[in-house]
């Protein structure tokens, strides 16, 4: 799976109508299935598409940039058109653009999504191994 196929599933799941807030025992249900997923037997009912988009939002969740996240946002999971996205950035963000810079933020919001997830992906190997080596040896 690419990264623009990552995305778009990312957005498609997100505004899903599963993961809306009437739904949110039954979200909060299988986060908490997810989330344990490590330590017990899994019984998450996550496809491996839910998956990967649940991680791809932790992902977001840790760009420190506020504009890049909202064009992410926009572009993917609210799938604002080229105008709308032009008023939103400008009116939220002050940020202007054009035709031919959006291709250029989108690129720049993407190795941005890319740096974060390999930030997570370093963390959960730190954590994996700082717990093998603190065992007790007594």
């Amino acid at each position: 799976m690419t990264m623009e196929d990552r995305m778009q599933n990312w957005g498609g799941v997100v505004r899903s109508p599963r993961f809306k807030a009437s739904t949110c025992a039954v979200w909060a249900q299988w986060f908490i299935a997810l989330r344990d997923q490590g330590t017990r037997a899994s019984t998450a009912p996550f496809v491996h598409d839910e998956a990967d988009a649940w991680a791809i939002e932790r992902a977001w969740r840790e760009i420190p940039n506020p504009v890049t996240k909202a064009l992410l946002k926009a572009w993917y999971v609210q799938n604002m058109n080229f105008g709308q996205l032009r008023t939103y950035m400008w009116r939220e963000h002050h940020a202007r653009l054009r035709a031919h810079t959006l291709e250029f933020a989108l690129a720049n919001a993407r190795r941005d999504m890319e740096n974060s997830l390999s930030n997570q992906k370093k963390l959960s190997k730190v954590k994996n191994k700082a717990c093998e080596l603190y065992e007790p040896v007594i």
